[in-house]
């Protein structure tokens, strides 16, 4: 995604600068597949893991599609989505390298 230009170099240069803002939080940490990676366990598309500390509010897995989202909270179902999660977070770029890559885009097309 981050590859894809949209919206023009002014909100390119904006979007690479707010997330090269929010890494610079302790709670924030960024994370980039390479695009040489290729085939991948998120590729079948978006999903969010929502985890509560309260045991009243369960667990969650939320994944948006062309025309609604759907919302999961099946144990099985929301574990396999940590699960991938956590598949892709340890196959992406550490997040010191990610920032770099957020950088060196910015500067190489689009003048940051």
């Amino acid at each position: 995604a981050l590859l894809k230009s949209v919206g023009g170099a002014e909100v390119m240069r904006g979007q690479l600068r707010h997330l090269l803002d929010q890494a610079e939080q302790d709670s924030v940490t960024i994370s980039v597949l390479p695009d040489s990676l290729g085939a991948h366990p998120g590729m079948s598309g978006a999903f969010t893991v929502f985890e509560f500390e309260d045991d009243a509010d369960p667990d969650t897995l939320w994944a948006p599609y062309a025309t609604d989202s759907i919302r999961i909270e099946k144990m099985g179902e929301v574990a396999a989505g940590k699960e991938t999660f956590n598949d892709l977070r340890s196959i992406a770029m550490p997040p010191i390298e990610a920032v770099g890559f957020i950088e060196r885009l910015g500067i190489e097309r689009y003048s940051m």
